[in-house]
């Protein structure tokens, strides 16, 4: 999910790419991670968010990597601020990795840091599974099988 660059006047904009990584089949469980690479804006903010998105609905936990974000404009804000609470909604956890741009966004706006913005994959993973095992509690992830009922 990539566009190619563009000429707009005398900037060469170079539009975000957005790789998903889907959980691994086997072994520990672990979450899917959207990992962004370039400027995130108005043009390409939702894709992120789509990307993302689509993995919830499939009950998928996710990591959505910004680390290689160089920039991202206002338009990208929800990202960092409404996208886990969404997640949460589907009943998954969801955790963002920062770059300094997102931190600069954040600053810019008055925006406090989330709880769910971090500085290393790592700890956005670790997150993301205490988050899950808090989730299973509360909400039903999956309908019981029919054998069940």
């Amino acid at each position: 999910m990539h566009s190619s660059n563009r000429f707009d006047g005398q900037v060469l904009v170079r539009p975000a790419q957005i790789d998903v990584y889907p959980p691994p089949r086997h072994g520990p469980q672990r979450p899917a991670v959207v990992a962004v690479r370039g400027e995130v804006d108005a043009s390409n903010a939702d894709e992120v968010g789509l990307a993302a998105t689509a993995l919830f609905d499939e009950l998928v936990d996710v990591v959505v990597d910004l680390r290689a974000v160089s920039f991202i404009a206002s338009r990208g804000l929800w990202i960092l601020t409404e996208l886990p609470l969404l997640a949460r909604r589907h009943g998954v956890g969801c955790a963002v990795v920062a770059s300094p741009a997102t931190n600069r966004l954040l600053r810019i706006v008055g925006q406090h840091r989330p709880k769910w913005v971090f500085d290393t994959a790592d700890m956005a993973v670790n997150a993301v599974a205490e988050e899950s095992r808090t989730l299973e509690h509360l909400v039903p992830l999956r309908s019981p099988p029919a054998h069940c009922s």
